[in-house]
């Protein structure tokens, strides 16, 4: 709370999924809208930020790979 979250990116792939919650994934100047039981994967040197929808908390596997 009160901290502005910017994007990021860095080398890699990632896998996401929402085990709890509502999570807006901004990824490439895009906005998505993931909810439980939802998943992304994402190339993760391009520039991404993730963020609750509604403040409450939100529950995710993440598992990041770098590439080869």
């Amino acid at each position: 709370p009160g901290r502005k979250k910017s994007e990021f990116a860095h080398k890699g792939e990632e896998f996401m999924y929402v085990t709890e919650g509502t999570l807006k994934l901004t990824y490439g100047g895009q906005e998505y809208v993931l909810e439980k039981g939802d998943s992304a994967y994402i190339d993760s040197s391009t520039a991404h930020k993730l963020e609750s929808v509604d403040a409450q908390p939100v529950y995710l596997l993440s598992i990041n790979v770098k590439k080869t």
